[in-house]
């Protein structure tokens, strides 16, 4: 495997995963605070990404600002595609509209 792309995968997905869960949206539409806490996950896919890739190094290079970018950004982009096929699958089970609708129940107040 590219030695670029399995620091990406590593890393965009899994947090892509998460950043798809209802429980999110939920929170996302009541707190201001979690929105930046959410957006906040792209940038931390693609770093957590550059510093899996430079680790795997086995003699880093002089200016290894490009491949950190490059890196950052495939990990950005296995994130969005990870959390808008998540959304899917959830969408498609109907998994959000029940989880959305039980918190409801609960009496928590949406935004």
């Amino acid at each position: 495997m590219n030695k670029k792309l399995k620091p990406a995968l590593i890393s965009g997905i899994p947090l892509g995963i998460v950043f798809a869960l209802p429980e999110l949206d939920y929170l996302k539409a009541s707190l201001n605070y979690v929105k930046l806490v959410c957006c906040a996950l792209y940038g931390t896919s693609g770093v957590l990404a550059a510093g899996i890739y430079l680790r795997n190094l086995s003699t880093p290079p002089a200016s290894p600002y490009g491949d950190g970018v490059v890196v950052g950004l495939l990990a950005g982009s296995f994130f969005s595609v990870a959390d808008t096929f998540t959304r899917m699958l959830m969408r498609l089970s109907g998994y959000s509209e029940q989880t959305l609708a039980y918190m409801d129940a609960m009496g928590t107040e949406r935004h």
